[in-house]
């Protein structure tokens, strides 16, 4: 998983980052976000509060630890004695102390600890919140690369909820179209067990997903993969079975360009995986309104 993150508020469109871990904590500190903040979950895809995100609310809010104070009794005779340097009262036969003793004993006593200047450490920079923010938007030098990387996968995923329902819509006339006189049929004499079709079944699941995917519902993609993974099998035996090796490398690329369409925000690898996919299932669909597709079927 990668250790940059994007949030936004629950109110807002737009999302802002990505953010590290520890500026995240930071933004946390100077009170911009939250545990209702939205973060952004790669493993679910998902935009999930901050308070509930495991593994990763920890360490934006971690516990802070409370600290407790003894009081420390020293009674009268754990205190050191000290000799006064202006004491000259003689110390009794035998602890005269000799006048070298007593000015060795008082520039002793008038020495002071000079404190150290500085740890060693070498002073690090310090950036406020709005520093970090406008670095996180790209507004910095430094990060016009990160706003330019962003917007890239902005428009990637833009194109992929569209294109990949186009997609499915092909795929749904490809499989409905060769049993349109059965439903039909299906339909006057009121005996719809002759609908029961696996294809009919995946025709009608394609359509409805690609209508969800033109509305922008992103959280069907996992219903997407299942789906590719499903027709990747099917048309590659059928085309295999029928002779065309030409229809079946067709069916594996454009599967598998879908798929990959589902996982990733790169623009080049989103706009060649959609040219492909919409290619591919554009000629199931040509071939099934020609009729060409029911010889394999």
């Amino acid at each position: 998983m990668s250790d940059e993150y994007y949030i936004r508020t629950p109110d807002a469109e737009e999302a802002r980052g990505p953010f590290t871990v520890d500026q995240l904590q930071s933004l946390a500190e100077a009170k911009k976000i939250d545990r209702e903040t939205l973060c952004y979950n790669e493993e679910t895809e998902l935009w999930t509060e901050l308070g509930h995100y495991e593994g990763l609310s920890d360490k934006v809010f971690p516990e802070k630890k409370k600290l407790s104070l003894k009081v420390k009794n020293d009674s009268p005779d754990d205190k050191p004695k000290r000799r006064k340097k202006d004491d000259t009262k003689p110390l009794g036969s035998g602890d005269a102390l000799s006048e070298e003793e007593q000015e060795a004993a008082a520039a002793a006593m008038e020495e002071t600890e000079e404190e150290p200047e500085g740890d060693g450490e070498e002073d690090l920079p310090e950036h406020s919140v709005e520093e970090m923010l406008a670095a996180a938007e790209g507004e910095t030098e430094g990060t016009e690369h990160l706003k330019r990387r962003e917007e890239r996968q902005g428009a990637a995923a833009a194109m992929s909820l569209p294109g990949l329902g186009i997609i499915m819509l092909l795929s749904a006339v490809s499989m409905i179209f060769p049993y349109y006189p059965a439903i039909q049929t299906a339909l006057e004499e009121e005996v719809y067990t002759q609908l029961l079709s696996p294809l009919l079944i995946f025709g009608g699941l394609d359509l409805i997903v690609g209508i969800f995917l033109l509305l922008g519902v992103s959280e069907i993609y996992p219903i997407v993969r299942f789906r590719v993974a499903i027709g990747l099998g099917f048309w590659t035996y059928v085309f295999w079975a029928g002779g065309d090796p030409q229809l079946m490398y067709l069916a594996i690329a454009g599967h598998i360009s879908v798929f990959i369409c589902t996982m990733t925000l790169n623009i080049f690898f989103m706009m060649a995986g959609l040219a492909l996919g919409i290619l591919t299932f554009g000629s199931l669909a040509f071939l099934s309104v020609s009729g060409a597709l029911s010889a394999f079927l």
